[in-house]
């Protein structure tokens, strides 16, 4: 299972695009493509809760067994989040800022 990996991946992937963007377009297309990937990871992850029910129904041990890298993903993403911090201020209420917000509460 590669999930918290490609979501790690993911969370970096987004954080450089966000730290190299200087335009309003380019933070939209950043945060376009975030969401855009959260959108798949939450199919990925919904994917393998059917396959593996017992993810969800037994307690850390398996949790931690099928995913090792939880520590490294969680990192990733709290980067990710200083960075989003970041993003300016004029892309309130842009259409792809509530994409992305529906994406992560989704996720």
């Amino acid at each position: 299972i590669n999930f918290l990996q490609t979501a790690e991946r993911t969370f970096q992937e987004t954080r450089k695009e966000l730290q190299q963007a200087k335009t309003k377009e380019q933070y939209e297309q950043a945060l376009g493509h975030l969401a855009t990937k959260l959108f798949l990871l939450k199919n990925k992850k919904q994917q393998i809760l059917k396959e593996y029910p017992e993810i969800i129904s037994t307690k850390n041990e398996l949790y931690y067994k099928f995913y090792p890298n939880s520590e490294k993903t969680k990192k990733a993403l709290f980067q990710l989040i200083e960075e989003l911090k970041k993003v300016p201020r004029s892309l309130k209420g842009s259409p792809v800022l509530k994409q992305l917000e529906k994406a992560f509460a989704n996720f």
